[in-house]
């Protein structure tokens, strides 16, 4: 089937300016390797180069792109009229893939606050859809399943249900809701960063589990653009539930999974950097995968 729309322009001129505000993200490009951020970054998340002084820019929004039938190439995973699940854009671990709704436009997660009857209801369509796609396309295929996780004879289903987590960020680096799955392992690169810090990092990245939790007490949020996040935060804390406890649990089965599926072999490399320190072989750099 071929795009209804050539280009984001096509688009709008005929729709209108109405939905001008769907296809843009706010971000911040950085000076040195020129990808968009989160525009509450402190540093890239790719280079790590400081965005002090970044003025806020705007990219076209990929996500609502592909909903409203503009041309955009993807991997494509899942599609139904309420949900459309394909490959992150930017993968840090093999199995690495984003569910969003198509149906109703949501910049980003802290807008089911003003509904959090029907903000849960969505996050569990697509939970079960996202579930449904690491199941079906990824553990079902043998082939990939060897490759990339180590000693998976004696595991179950509910064994890998355990193992993959989900979450959103804020800010987004796509302003249209998206669920992110990811099955560990990570890729090198991403694995790098970890004995310092979680590839998805702590309060931008909410855990799903959080976010069910705070949607299931049914107490509404005034949520406006400007609002932080660091207050919706603190109004939950006060409610019992602990965003930082949350967070924490996240991050240690982000690590013990990785460490209990990793099967990269040095013959999947092309080579490796080695720092020249008194330590040198723990600090091994991979290379070209």
């Amino acid at each position: 089937m071929e795009p209804a729309f050539g280009t984001y322009e096509s688009f709008l001129q005929q729709k209108g300016n109405q939905f001008q505000s769907h296809l843009q993200n706010k971000v911040l490009l950085c000076r040195k390797c020129g990808k968009s951020n989160g525009y509450t970054l402190k540093a890239c998340n790719q280079c790590h180069t400081s965005l002090a002084g970044v003025e806020l820019g705007h990219t076209e929004n990929a996500f609502t792109g592909f909903i409203y039938g503009i041309k955009y190439k993807i991997s494509l995973r899942y599609s139904d009229e309420e949900v459309l699940i394909f490959d992150d854009m930017l993968q840090v671990s093999s199995c690495h893939i984003n569910a969003i709704p198509t149906k109703v436009y949501i910049p980003d997660w802290r807008y089911l606050l003003l509904n959090p009857t029907e903000g849960l209801k969505l996050l569990e369509k697509l939970e079960e859809k996202g579930w449904y796609c690491i199941k079906t396309q990824f553990l079902m295929n043998e082939e990939w399943k060897s490759k990339y996780l180590r000693d998976t004879k004696e595991l179950t289903e509910e064994d890998y249900k355990d193992m993959y987590y989900a979450g959103c960020n804020y800010p987004p680096s796509q302003f249209q809701l998206h669920l992110q799955f990811l099955l560990p392992p990570y890729r090198p690169f991403a694995w790098h960063v970890a004995p310092t810090m979680s590839v998805n990092g702590r309060g931008r990245f909410c855990p799903l589990s959080y976010l069910k939790k705070v949607l299931s007490l049914s107490l509404p949020f005034p949520v406006l653009p400007e609002t932080p996040v660091e207050s919706i935060y603190q109004f939950f804390d006060l409610q019992g539930v602990s965003y930082d406890a949350y967070y924490d649990q996240h991050l240690q089965k982000e690590r013990r999974m990785h460490r209990r599926l990793v099967n990269w072999k040095v013959e999947d490399f092309e080579g490796i950097v080695v720092v020249d320190t008194p330590n040198s072989t723990q600090n091994q750099r991979f290379y070209k995968l």
